[in-house]
């Protein structure tokens, strides 16, 4: 009567080990990379042993490493089905749901997982990122500094507070906040971006250049970081350096249109009108339906004498940003120059209705007389 009940738990055992083996060999496999292989072998694990949590987990993670989300998000909900305090799997659900833009199920599976652990330092790092992506910015600084206090080495959540902090213009708590961030990870490329960014708000431009040229040092194909230390140069005016930049990050980025126009402004003010005309028209050949490129093409061919070109450009422009003061100026400008008097003034007075402060508007109605 006993031989059967010593074969039932030797058996059990057998099935023990099978299902301990596949399980490691999956994390083994996982860890090495190896995402295929290991959703392999979790998947053996589960249809060893159905109820085990772990596994699920295991197998939503590698899905989400292969950016399977909804094998993911599924795994992770039948792990949580079967150990209701998983505090784990809520936050790796919650950073899948806010991967795909459902902040409201982020938010709520990243406080399950601090009322599962309240010293939980990445789950209010998370939900303070989720709170930060949905304008909540109070409740993001506060959790990001409950982050903070839980590990107080957490670079990235000084780094999602110091960007809060940008965000509502609180320049020295970001600046001090990223400035943490670069003394404990120094090598953090976007610490050092958001603080130039920061410096430029408060010109202070040339602690805005030395963390614009780190930034490119640290990642030199970062067209951004050109950009942006062209920005400052072009603040500065420093044009030839502007232009070198914001060239170099055309070279890397060739559809990055703000680049485009801001080199054409440039030109422009330097009078190399036919390089401006040429920017602004790459400028619409990328975003055209935007004022700015046909603003801007008119504007340059107005200071090229060539306004008879520049019309069609400037009303294309009125047309597309309608309610737009400057744009309604450089027509007006134009007309003024075709000779077009009632025209110019119309648009001159329609651009003073929507801005009272555009100077050349004033100063082309006082040229044509007009009260």
């Amino acid at each position: 009567m006993r031989i059967p009940l010593i074969i039932v738990a030797t058996l059990t055992g057998l099935a023990w080990a099978k299902w301990r083996s596949e399980l490691n060999t999956g994390n083994a496999a996982h860890n090495n990379g190896d995402l295929d292989t290991a959703i392999a072998h979790y998947t053996k694990a589960i249809e060893l042993k159905p109820d085990f949590a772990q596994a699920y987990y295991n197998r939503g993670v590698a899905f989400r490493g292969k950016g399977l989300y909804d094998q993911a998000i599924a795994d992770l909900t039948k792990a949580i089905e079967l150990k209701p305090d998983f505090a784990e799997a809520y936050l790796n659900r919650g950073g899948l749901y806010f991967a795909k833009r459902l902040s409201g199920q982020a938010i709520a599976d990243f406080t399950e997982a601090i009322e599962l652990r309240p010293d939980f330092a990445v789950a209010y790092y998370n939900r303070g990122v989720a709170f930060g992506g949905k304008g909540r910015y109070e409740q993001a600084i506060a959790d990001s500094t409950k982050a903070i206090e839980l590990k107080p080495d957490f670079a990235d959540a000084y780094f999602n507070r110091g960007g809060i902090y940008g965000l509502k213009g609180l320049r020295d708590q970001a600046i001090a906040d990223l400035t943490k961030v670069i003394e404990l990870k120094p090598g953090f490329v976007e610490a050092h971006l958001l603080r130039g960014i920061e410096y430029d708000n408060k010109k202070l431009y040339d602690q805005a250049l030395a963390d614009f040229t780190k930034v490119i040092e640290l990642k030199p194909d970062f067209a951004e970081a050109y950009f942006t230390r062209g920005n400052v140069y072009n603040g500065k005016t420093v044009y030839d350096q502007a232009i070198a930049d914001y060239t170099k990050a055309i070279e890397l980025k060739p559809d990055f249109a703000d680049a485009f126009v801001n080199r054409g402004n440039i030109y422009g003010l330097n009078g190399l009108y036919d390089q401006a005309i040429s920017d602004s028209t790459k400028v619409i050949q990328l975003k055209p339906n935007d004022a700015i490129g046909y603003n801007n093409r008119a504007w340059n061919y107005h200071l090229a004498g060539r306004d008879a070109e520049g019309l069609p450009d400037a009303n294309q422009a009125v047309s597309l940003a309608p309610n737009d003061a400057g744009t309604i100026e450089t027509r007006a400008e134009i007309f003024e120059k075709l000779g077009q008097r009632d025209k110019a003034i119309a648009d001159y007075r329609q651009s003073l209705l929507l801005d009272p402060s555009m100077k050349r508007a004033l100063e082309g109605l006082k040229r044509l007389d007009v009260n």
